[in-house]
């Protein structure tokens, strides 16, 4: 490559960085990772006037912007990054140094490889480019390879039982209450089983616990809700369709009743401990409260008296902080769409939402694959995780309607038109708000609350919010992302986590709880007052995983 002149070098290291965190972002941007970015007086110019233009049009944008309103202008700061992105000199052919490199090296042989994957990846239907390789993979091989037992199934979940084998019972005899893991009805379970190293699953068997996974039903793309919902029962003989209020009672719930029936039946603690992941967390905090008595005189449900703690791992709770949906579908688009009846009628596919997540980070699960993938025709990577999380099961219209209305559109824990004691009303006359706010401040059990600190997806100041209303409640703060900081075990000891010194809640405290006052919450939030930001300010950092501290904390319920 040429070397361009005296002024124009000048121009080139004279761009502006406006914001020194911008700065260190671009420095260790995977884009311009490869030397002649920097060796190179033309790649430099290309990179740095890259940038510059970047910030000058969203700077202009910005200032018209002004007369948006705010959604609008979310919108359009969003849409306008991931455009401006996707002509960085980065991934076009003859402005990336790397791909002319292998162009010469491979006389062009590598676009012949990158035409012949595109089309292998458009025929097999997948998310396009594909974020890891799908061949490497096999479940029940290298992924998803602890041996369960199908326990009991119907139209919505599967209930896989784990058991932990012998030479764990010489030392650790199953004595404790059973685990019940749920993943999010948009994922599949296996997120607790990656490989053996990272396998959540495990590494609670090895602490002799008894392990039962709910396994969301993936709907037929072709079926529709009328021929879905039409002669299907329940064992009880009981009628259902696939709304969100039949996934709370004939999934979550049921569930629930069954792991306690197995329990029962073979001498364990007729209570279960609850971990669930992401959306699962926010509809088991929902089926609780709304399982919650609505006043002093009402009976209690049985149900109640078997749950023991309650894991909620990156659990959307604040849902206002969740700024990225209105990106894909602002409120009124959304008000309107969702009282069209085809529309609820019909089932998304898994990889139209792996798409959705995957323009959140485009720079990290779009463009990168991209340019291998295609434009230097090499394999991608393979990553357990990555794996899992292109493996999406479908999922039907009418659920994701009813919950985005409930937990979305109305933010339902935090409803302002609601009332936050019921005492004095009668059973029946609160609004679902009144019901699930009222309800959610009942809930004794001990919950220990995960959030990551690089979530893309559940900020993790959304799922600190639940402190606030639950009374016996820690939270933890992990570090690395959605999944990544969630599936850290300590054979990989990666990461690390952020804990509050002392504050913690115990067997006492909770049986205690039903005799407090309201006023004497035993939550580190509501008993400090602290905000998320000064939470973490008086934080301790521990180096490695969270597993062995939640399970220490486990081990205090069951």
């Amino acid at each position: 490559m040429g070397k361009l002149g005296r002024e124009e070098k000048e121009a080139a290291r004279s761009v502006p960085s406006h914001e020194k965190e911008r700065e260190q972002k671009r420095r260790g941007d995977w884009r311009f990772t490869a030397p002649e970015w920097e060796e190179n007086d033309f790649f430099r110019a290309l990179k740095e006037q890259f940038f510059w233009w970047k910030g000058n049009v969203q700077t202009s944008l910005k200032e018209s912007s002004a007369v948006f309103p705010k959604w609008g202008r979310e919108q359009l700061d969003f849409w306008s990054t991931f455009f401006l992105d996707a002509y960085s000199p980065s991934n076009l052919p003859f402005t990336n140094p790397e791909v002319i490199r292998n162009t010469i090296l491979q006389n062009s042989e590598n676009y012949i490889r990158g035409v012949r994957n595109f089309f292998e990846d458009i025929a097999g239907g997948g998310v396009v480019p594909p974020l890891t390789d799908a061949k490497a993979f096999t479940l029940g091989e290298n992924i998803a390879t602890t041996p369960g037992n199908i326990v009991f199934e119907n139209d919505f979940f599967e209930l896989i039982e784990y058991l932990p084998t012998n030479d764990v019972l010489v030392h650790r005899p199953i004595e404790k209450a059973p685990l019940l893991l749920i993943s999010s009805w948009i994922n599949k379970y296996y997120v607790f089983d990656l490989t053996d190293e990272k396998s959540f699953i495990q590494f609670n068997l090895k602490q002799g616990r008894r392990v039962f996974v709910l396994s969301w039903c993936s709907p037929d793309i072709n079926s529709r809700a009328d021929e879905r919902s039409e002669n299907k029962a329940d064992n009880s003989g009981q009628q259902f369709d696939f709304s969100l209020d039949e996934y709370l009672v004939f999934g979550i719930r049921r569930a629930i009743e069954e792991v306690v029936k197995r329990a029962e039946s073979i001498g364990l603690k007729g209570k279960v401990n609850i971990v669930a992941m992401c959306a699962a967390g926010t509809l088991v905090l929902v089926m609780l409260a709304k399982t919650q008595p609505q006043k002093v005189c009402s009976p209690v449900d049985p149900l109640l008296e078997h749950i023991g703690s309650i894991t909620l791992l990156m659990a959307p709770y604040d849902f206002s902080l969740l700024k990225w949906i209105d990106f894909f579908l602002p409120s009124e688009q959304f008000k309107y769409i969702s009282k069209q009846q085809a529309f609820r009628k019909k089932v998304i596919p898994g990889k139209w939402l792996i798409q959705l997540f995957c323009l959140l980070r485009a720079n990290e699960l779009i463009w990168p694959n991209f340019v291998k993938r295609y434009l230097l025709g090499q394999d991608i990577e393979p990553m357990d995780f990555l794996f899992w999380n292109a493996d999406a099961p479908n999922l039907y219209t009418e659920l994701l309607f009813d919950f985005m209305e409930m937990v979305w559109n109305k933010n339902i824990f935090f409803a302002p038109e609601s009332p936050l004691d019921d005492s004095n009303k009668d059973c029946g006359t609160l609004s679902e708000e009144g019901v699930v706010q009222a309800g959610v401040r009942k809930i004794k059990n001990p919950v220990f609350v995960f959030g990551a600190q690089r979530d893309h997806i559940v900020p993790w100041q959304s799922c600190y919010a639940a402190l606030e209303h639950l009374e016996n409640a820690i939270f933890v703060l992990g570090g690395g992302g959605h999944i990544a900081g969630c599936i850290n075990s300590p054979t990989t000891n990666k990461y690390y986590f952020y804990k509050l010194e002392g504050a913690n809640t115990s067997p006492e405290n909770v049986e205690n709880s039903a005799m407090r006052e309201r006023n004497q919450p035993q939550s580190e939030n509501r008993a400090k007052k602290m905000d998320a930001d000064e939470w973490l300010r008086q934080t301790t950092r521990c180096d490695g995983s969270w597993w062995p501290f939640w399970s220490d904390w486990q081990e205090k319920f069951g």
